[in-house]
């Protein structure tokens, strides 16, 4: 912190001071519960903030009451509050900053807790996931980095003392499993670490020497927890330095699938160390079972109780009030009361069984699988809702079958039988399943590591390498850790392929900073850089020829001490030679392009789009592949073209691009593209480095029959003068499915995860704060998640939720009993409505999947800071060649489940559409109005909008942002007194008809009847159609599946022999006949029987034509010309086709 922030900071603190004075608060309080004895805590650091936002908490009897006095009478003695160095002013991101601290600190002092000072050493949350030097300390070498730390360390400790706080204990860093202020002090530095919490404790004990140091781990109860503390004493931590060890404990749903190892680590730190050992952080879901929560709370305190000599000194609970933030973990209701899991902070609180156990069964009682291949046995319990759902698995025959003690997952190890048995945890009730282990088809033996490091050599340091559970699949992977500097080569060699060209790939995570990580086959080798804890990558390598039967592979790591990670799941497949490409070219080159998957019916270059086709009448799923070498080092943008007029492809088609172990990788969506128009899929900030090698790839997959695209123009295109401070950070394999909407960067989630211990066995548990930390909540006296537990569908079939008042999400269970497939769930917002259909619901269910009684249907909707629509809609306006205005606000949907840890499984397509009704500012031009998705890069799509009493309705097929634009596109041939001006503007913001280019209309150029059936679908909302009647339209033009909808719909007919002549110029009466019929479905009226006006020409008209000519002309939608005439057989012009649709649509 600057000299000038410092002062200001001691001014605001007398300033508090004085005003305490004032209220009569005192200066120093002594605690009414005595220091040293076991500590019942919680964490409220965002208490300030929900209270300036209008949150209000409320007792168990529904009264209002400050949310420090419940918790008291709750058993609470003891209080946590976090400090950021510099933060922002963010509600759930930002604050706690020293001056609030200290006001904070004194209030909870004057109600008599004990207090526990939590210093990040960070401006925001520092945890497993990230811990990030203070901005204004990032240029510091180690002893600069170190003065820092002492200095804000004294700091704080000076402004709590000269407010009379005196805190009990003081926590050295925030869950500093990899370190903190990274990366001078991150674990791979282990010495710099140590010197670093040696600063933060000697300068809290100069101002409070009584005051207990602790340091603070996540995933207490994993395999690793004593190791990091071994590695900290060997680095030169010495038992003056602090008193406690902290930890985080956040199980899965069944708790008593950790509770036992987390009991056992409490007692070797204890005994280890001689050392008081602390639960710092605690939470459960109590929305999914507050019972369990409630029962595991009991538990942690009762093995804390339980270690030897009572060092084991206290429990806190993270957050308990954070439901209004949407922190899944909380302990609150959200209607703002504390939840049944509260009271087992309370003396005497015992574990219950509300609902026993009473039998167990397992899903399969016979299963086959591969040597070397996993699978699972789920046990399921009667009855659903039974309190204790734990279960133990247990193999007859281990060499043969595997079988994690918890979770079920089964590895075949060696051909043979073993039987699986399952025990409940409540009651001791039994099932068993016979699992056959048959040959495995794999060309890699134990490509796992299931059956440890059988079939592998490892060579070097032996002793960094081990099997542990931080898996990628199975049930286990290749683990390393050492604490000094390691090096060593695991490998394996594969005898008698056949000859031919190969690719191997593995998956592999850790800390990163390896000095040498590759993957390798024979004399070929691939980099890859790890990025932290369960981000998994997927390195391979292409084109391995194999001559002669025989291929060594494995993996190589040099690295310095302290350095970790995690390798699991090669494979080895071979490959199909190059596809023979004209078109796919990269930069403009031709590309040896290389397929793995199913080749489509349709796969290859196509002369009519120009690009590379692909299609089938079956599902398809593939994946096309091409090395790029020779780059120069440095930053890169990846570009390709993609259409598709067949739907959507489904979740987990990407175009990706990996380059230094690293993916990248973005969504392939279709939206906004167009025959000979297609959409481009960006890539930003791709690091290449010196190798200068990247592959990029193409996986296509769908479950839908008939499915057609193209794909074209790939560039790869080194960025001029390029900001490394701005890279992206890796995201998912190309198998994986998108959990957001499409974006054009690949950057990734600012949200935390969770990371191990260099050896740890981790399980994927909560470190707060966690992906549900982002929201911005509007000042409001109401919670802003809104649940139902027992929905219940109208007289009209629809679930009806009323959600004022700064609500923005409402959940109801996944498994209602109104969810039938039929009922419609209607939210009704302020200034928003949303509409889902049944089927859409059901899906959700079917997305839910097992065990949906323990989810919840989540939507989420939210209206954008004006500083972030300012923002989309400049990044918007600077991608269109339109005026664009707000006529509203931007929202952001979401639909999703959420899962009992919390985390939320997005619903990404809806199979029928959702409806939205969005209200409109008023003085909006009408005319120009529609509904748009924003993406985040600023691209728009349009999907329509009718006006109804001040809202905009419009179906949506996806969630994303939405918004009511006005669209006010100027052409430079059409000026504002040309007779069509208006209705130009009109049908270009409906996206009815564009410019021939981004400035000219050609208001007088002659339509096509492709083109005229093409605005009439647009304007009518007709979808394309599959397969076109007439033997002229090639499926392949832009304008076939427009032609196909408009004959399904009954707007065409065509000529005899099955002709439809697309690219003949339409005539007025055939213009006269299309607009009837697109009148009649527009209205649900028949075309009106009217006598023939009187035109000068009216004999030239042709009898099929008399009758729609009569009415289009009483309707007002044609009329003659000054002199009278008609002129049936002249063609159309550009101005008076969007003239037409224009007036059609008034009606």
């Amino acid at each position: 912190m600057k000299k000038g922030q410092r002062i200001l900071v001691k001014l605001l603190i007398l300033a508090i001071l004085v005003s305490m004075t004032a209220l009569g608060q005192p200066l120093k309080v002594n605690a009414s519960t005595l220091p040293g004895s076991f500590a019942k805590g919680a964490d409220v650091s965002w208490l300030p903030q929900l209270e300036a936002l209008g949150y209000k908490f409320y007792n168990e009897q529904g009264a209002e009451q400050d949310l420090l006095q419940i918790l008291k009478d709750y058993g609470i003695d003891s209080i946590r509050l976090r400090a950021f160095v510099n933060p922002s002013d963010d509600p759930s991101n930002g604050h706690n900053s020293t001056e609030e601290l200290v006001q904070l600190a004194s209030r909870v002092s004057a109600l008599g807790f004990r207090v526990m000072i939590d210093l990040h050493y960070s401006d925001s949350w520092a945890d497993p996931g990230k811990q990030v030097t203070p901005a204004a300390w990032a240029n510091d070498n180690l002893e600069q980095l170190k003065v820092h730390v002492s200095e804000y360390t004294s700091e704080v400790m000076n402004a709590l003392k000269t407010a009379g706080v005196t805190p009990e204990w003081v926590q050295i860093g925030n869950e500093i499993n990899n370190g903190m202020m990274h990366p001078l002090g991150s674990y791979s530095n282990t010495e710099n670490l140590v010197q670093l919490i040696q600063a933060g404790s000697s300068a809290a004990r100069a101002v409070f020497p009584a005051t207990k140091i602790i340091i603070h781990r996540a995933n207490g109860a994993d395999n690793g927890v004593v190791s990091f503390y071994d590695g900290l004493v060997a680095a030169g931590l010495k038992d003056t330095d602090y008193d406690i060890i902290g930890l985080s404990y956040y199980p899965e749903s069944v708790f008593t699938s950790s509770i036992d190892e987390l009991s056992a680590n409490m007692n070797t730190l204890a005994a280890k160390f001689g050392k008081e050992v602390m639960i710092v952080e605690v939470g459960g879901n109590v929305s999914t079972n507050a019972d369990n929560v409630y029962n595991m709370l009991v538990a942690v305190q009762n093995h804390s109780k339980a270690v030897p000599d009572g060092q084991g000194t206290g429990v806190f609970y993270w957050a308990p009030e954070g439901v209004y933030f949407g922190y899944p973990l909380s302990a609150w209701n959200p209607d703002g009361t504390p939840s049944f899991a509260m009271n087992a902070f309370k003396d005497g609180a015992a574990e219950i069984n509300r609902y026993p156990v009473e039998s167990l069964t397992l899903d399969k009682h016979t299963a086959s699988i591969e040597e070397g291949g996993t699978g699972s046995i789920k046990a399921v319990i009667s009855p659903d809702n039974a309190t204790y759902k734990g279960v133990t698995f247990t193999s007859s025959n281990p060499e043969v079958v595997k079988v994690d003690r918890y979770k079920g997952t089964i590895s075949g190890l060696a051909a043979g039988t073993a039987t699986v048995t399952a025990v409940t945890y409540d009651g001791g009730f039994t099932d068993a399943a016979e699992i056959t282990v048959v040959a495995g088809t794999s060309l890699i033996q134990n490509p796992g590591f299931e059956d440890g490091l059988n079939n592998w050599t490892v060579t070097g340091d032996a002793g960094a390498v081990s099997t542990d559970s931080d898996k990628h699949s199975g049930s286990a992977a290749l683990h390393y850790w050492s604490a000094g500097a390691g090096e060593f080569q695991v490998s394996q060699t594969i005898t008698g392929l056949e000859n031919g060209t190969y690719q191997l790939s593995a998956w592999v995570s850790g800390g990163g900073e390896e000095e040498t990580a590759e993957i390798f086959a024979g004399d070929q080798k691939q980099s890859f850089k790890n990025t932290g804890w369960q981000i998994w990558s997927n390195p391979a390598i292409d084109h391995i020829e194999v001559t002669d039967g025989i291929l060594s592979i494995g993996a190589k790591l040099k690295y310095s001490g302290g350095q970790w990670g995690n390798i699991d799941d090669f494979k080895l497949v071979k490959q199909a030679g190059a596809i023979q490409t004209s078109n796919l070219t990269v930069n403009g080159k031709l590309a040896d392009w290389y397929l793995e998957g199913n080749k489509p019916s349709t796969f290859g270059d196509s002369n009519a789009s120009g690009g590379f086709d692909y299609g089938d009448d079956k599902p398809i799923d593939f994946t096309i592949t091409h090395e790029i070498t020779g780059l120069e080092p440095g930053t890169y943008t990846l570009n390709a073209k993609v259409f598709g007029d067949k739907g959507e492809p489904d979740p987990g088609s990407v175009m990706y691009i990996v380059s230094e172990g690293q993916t990248y990788s973005v969504p392939i969506t279709y939206s906004g593209s167009a025959w000979l128009n297609p959409r481009t899929l960006t890539l930003k900030y791709v690091h290449v480095g010196d190798d200068g090698i990247a592959q990029v790839g193409f996986t296509v997959k769908t479950n839908s029959d008939n499915h057609y695209g193209y794909l074209d123009e790939v560039t790869f295109v080194r960025n001029p003068d390029s900001s490394p401070e701005i890279p992206s950070e890796p995201t998912p394999d190309p198998g994986e499915a998108p959990a957001e909407t499409p974006v054009e960067s690949p950057a990734a989630s600012p949200t935390a995860s969770p990371s191990p211990s260099p050896t740890a066995d981790s399980s994927s548990v909560w470190s707060a704060p966690q992906a549900a930390l982002k929201p911005t909540p509007q000042p409001a006296a109401q919670p802003d998640v809104k649940v139902l537990t027992t929905p219940e569908a109208n007289a009209e079939n629809k679930i009806v939720i009323s959600a004022q008042d700064g609500v923005k999400e409402v959940r109801l269970p996944a498994n209602a009993a109104a969810i039938n497939g039929t009922n419609r769930l209607r939210v009704e917002a302020k200034d928003a409505v949303i509409e889902i259909p049944g089927k859409v619901l059901k899906e959700l269910q079917v997305l839910a999947g097992e065990n949906a009684e323990d989810k919840m249907i989540s939507l989420e909707w939210a209206s954008l800071s004006a500083e972030d629509k300012s923002a989309l809609l400049q990044l918007a306006d600077n991608k269109s060649d339109a005026e664009l205005k707000l006529a509203g606000d931007v929202y952001s949907f979401n639909l999703s489940i959420v899962n009992p840890d919390g985390t939320k499984t997005p619903m990404t397509h809806f199979t029928e559409p959702v409806t939205l009704r969005l209200k409109v500012q008023a003085g909006a031009n009408v005319q120009l109005l529609g509904v748009y998705n924003i993406a985040d890069e600023g691209t728009l799509e349009y999907v329509g909008g009718t006006m109804d009493q001040g809202v905009m309705l419009a179906q949506v097929n996806h969630f994303s942002k939405y918004a009511v634009l006005e669209y006010n596109k100027t052409f430079a041939d059409v000026a504002s007194d040309h007779w069509a001006y208006n209705v130009i503007k009109e049908a270009a913001a409906k996206h009815i008809i564009a410019g021939i280019s981004e400035s000219s209309f050609a208001p007088k150029q002659e339509v096509t009847r492709a083109e005229f059936v093409s605005m009439l679908v647009r304007a009518l909302g007709v979808k394309n159609a599959n397969a076109s009647p007439f033997n002229d339209v090639e499926h392949t033009k832009w304008y076939a599946g427009g032609i196909a909808a408009a004959y399904e719909a009954g707007l065409v007919k065509g000529y005899a022999a099955g002709r439809f002549e697309p690219e003949a110029h339409i005539t007025r009466q055939e213009m006269a006949v299309m607009l009837m019929r697109a009148y009649e479905i527009r209205t649900g009226n028949v075309t009106p029987l009217v006598s023939l006006a009187k035109f000068s020409d009216s004999d030239k008209i042709d009898n099929w034509a008399v009758n729609a000519v009569s009415a289009a002309q009483s309707l007002g939608f044609i009329n003659g010309n000054a002199d009278g005439f008609y002129l049936p057989q002249s063609f159309t012009n550009r101005a008076e086709s969007a003239k037409a649709v224009s007036l059609l649509l008034a009606k």
